[in-house]
This record gives structure tokens, C-alpha cells and sequence, in this order.
């Protein structure tokens, strides 16, 4: 249940339509300020939108996610197509994997 506006500037709420986009650009990798600034707000509306809007932060993890897959799913076909390069990125991921993800960047 949302609190009561005590003054100041109304709260904005995204539409569906604007919340399938926040999901899109952080699957294609886009930053919060990218996004924020997409929406025509700021990062910090944005990542207070995120905070209390449950269902626009399922859709913004899921996007990161699912474009974290599709670049390992790339890198794992160029690895197993023989590129060297590629082939020593996925054993790092594989490492940091048995580890837990300990190291892994955080988007």
C-alpha cells in the first residue's frame, strides 16, 4: 500500500507500455541514467520507481538478465567455434561460476 502524497511533486507511475520498455533497454544493456533519461526523468525518479514498483523492478531484472544470457550464449558459440579469445572468457565465467559469481560486475 503506497503512503500518502505529503506535498511536493506527485509520484510518476510508469504505464505498461513504458515498463515493457525499461525491460527492453536493460536487455540491450542500456544504463539506469540511459533509461531514466529515455523516460524523460531522472536516475533518481527512476531508481525510486524501481524501489517501491515491485513489478517495473521484476521487468528491469529480467531484461538485465535475459541480455546477460544472449552475450554468453554469443560468446559460447564463438568459444565453441574455435575463437581462442572467446574460448578463454568462458572459462573464466565457468571459474567464477564454481565460485559462486564472486568478481562478477554487477550492471
Amino acid at each position: 500500500m503506497t503512503e500518502p502524497n505529503k506535498g511536493g511533486r506527485p509520484q510518476i507511475e510508469l504505464t505498461d507500455a513504458q515498463r515493457a520498455e525499461v525491460g527492453e533497454l536493460a536487455r540491450v544493456g542500456m544504463s539506469k541514467d540511459l533509461i531514466a533519461d529515455h523516460l524523460g526523468i531522472v536516475r533518481d525518479t527512476f531508481s525510486a520507481i524501481l524501489n517501491r514498483d515491485p513489478a517495473t523492478a521484476h521487468v528491469y531484472a529480467r531484461g538485465l538478465a535475459e541480455g546477460l544470457a544472449e552475450i554468453h550464449r554469443a560468446a559460447f558459440k564463438e568459444a565453441k567455434a574455435g575463437n581462442p579469445a572467446f574460448a578463454r572468457r568462458m572459462a573464466q565465467l565457468a571459474a567464477r561460476a564454481d565460485d559462486g559469481g564472486a568478481g562478477e560486475a554487477q550492471p
